[in-house]
């Protein structure tokens, strides 16, 4: 018995010592492939070294007490880090672990918020209506904005605290008078990052731009790439007397979303058709009032609304738990090669069909604009990875000979924040996450300082 338990115990430092070497071995092989920080030596070069030597002095002197020692810490070390992953799991926001203090999920923000103002709703955004239409007058319909007038939490990025707003008329992050302006406006198209996320009132750029130029109409809403932009456009700015329209154009997922938005049953037709609409603005009363239903039934745990339902229970599951992606992704580890992976591109749609529609798109911009004698310019937001990882975006050279090819004015902040000190610090967290207080301020900076000339 104490024989087999012997050579068991040896047979599992012997597998110890042979995945260590082929952890180093393939760290070795794909050396110039990979991002190559203090993290990931540790891990892939250094760990494993140290274990393969480890292994083969246990091996050598045969001591069966230290054979046995060394098994039982290797294997409490690993069962600590995959408990440690699989609560992470059930964790929507580690706000602990990222430095900050508000570990509450949104609907758990929403729920306190609601003990000061019971109108309190979250901020709702299109993609949890694209599989799940609303039907306005018996017919479907995808909302392009929250729900009007109530107090909306939003995000809360760095576990700081969770922002809020409240809404316009509209359901946009607007003071509701912009909309009673006769002047002309400043329309601001984006996403997420036009939005605010997650900054409190005052600091997001389209309210710095504000300041200077007081007519300003931000339609950014979370998870609106190109062809959102130009629908929202049209819904909302179509009778509205324009003189400037900003896109900022966000290269991290836009032209992702697109190859997901171009062939959807709704969302198609803005491409399909220069004319169409869903006529949103007319149907604001009972968009309220259906995405207040929807609304009320997440909070009492009664339905799941994409994202939005998934904020009630665990974020992951038991196939990211083995891969210890979120351990990884807090040691920086998650992503280390030298290459952009597209995650969020459609197999559905061919390079050209893609590109092809993003230029449809921009000359439909282009032509909104020319209508109301409005400039046009496309503010293009670089990706976190070109400064952490220093490589560019697959698509930016198609897409900015595209600007070129139509004669589109481009703001690029590629080079404005590379030429900052520490690009990386106008990130949330550093991580790839939305712009700082400071990054914000620089944006809107440059963005002003362009139209004035």
């Amino acid at each position: 018995m104490l024989i087999c338990y012997g050579i068991m115990v040896r047979s599992l430092i012997w597998l110890t010592f042979l995945g260590s070497l082929a952890i180093l071995f393939t760290a070795l092989v794909l050396r110039d492939d990979l991002i190559w920080e203090t993290g990931a030596l540790i891990v892939f070069l250094a760990l494993p070294f140290l274990i393969i030597i480890s292994c083969l002095v246990l091996l050598v002197q045969k001591s069966h007490s230290a054979q046995v020692n060394f098994l039982f810490l290797l294997i409490s070390t690993g069962s600590s880090i995959f408990f440690f992953e699989v609560i992470l799991q059930f964790i929507h926001q580690p706000a602990w672990l990222l430095g900050g203090k508000d570990t509450r999920t949104h609907l758990e923000a929403v729920a306190d918020e609601r003990s000061k103002d019971p109108q309190t709703v979250p901020a709702l955004n299109p993609t949890l209506f694209f599989k799940q239409p609303l039907t306005i007058d018996n017919t479907e319909v995808v909302p392009l904005s929250g729900i009007s007038r109530v107090h909306t939490v939003f995000c809360n990025e760095t576990g700081d605290g969770w922002e809020s707003y409240t809404s316009d008329r509209f359901g946009f992050r607007n003071p509701d008078a912009v909309w009673d302006t006769t002047k002309p406006a400043t329309l601001i198209l984006g996403d997420s990052y036009t939005q605010g996320f997650c900054m409190p009132d005052g600091f997001l750029y389209p309210d710095l731009i504000r300041r200077e130029l007081p007519n300003s109409i931000n339609l950014g809403i979370n998870g609106n790439g190109p062809l959102l932009a130009l629908a929202s456009a049209r819904e909302y700015a179509d009778t509205l007397d324009v003189e400037h329209v900003l896109w900022f154009m966000y290269e991290g997922n836009d032209i992702e979303d697109l190859s997901q938005r171009i062939n959807h049953s709704i969302l198609q037709n803005y491409l399909l058709d220069p004319s169409y609409r869903q006529n949103l603005k007319e149907f604001q009363p009972e968009l309220d009032r259906e995405m207040k239903k929807l609304t009320e039934r997440v909070i009492s745990g009664d339905m799941e609304l994409g994202a939005l339902g998934s904020m009630t229970q665990a974020s992951g599951g038991l196939r990211l738990a083995l891969t210890l992606w979120k351990t990884r992704h807090l040691l920086g580890l998650s992503d280390l090669k030298k290459e952009w992976r597209l995650h969020r591109l459609s197999n559905d749609v061919s390079r050209e069909q893609l590109l092809q529609s993003f230029e449809t798109i921009l000359q439909e911009l282009k032509h909104f604009a020319q209508r109301k004698n409005a400039s046009l310019t496309v503010v293009y937001i670089p990706a976190h990875r070109n400064f952490s990882h220093h490589i560019e975006h697959p698509f930016r050279r198609d897409v900015m000979k595209i600007f070129q090819d139509l004669d589109i004015d481009l703001i690029d902040l590629l080079p404005v924040l590379d030429a900052f000190d520490d690009p990386l610090s106008l990130y949330s967290l550093r991580r790839d996450g939305h712009f700082t207080k400071e990054g914000n301020r620089i944006v809107a900076q440059k963005v002003l300082d362009i139209l004035s000339t």
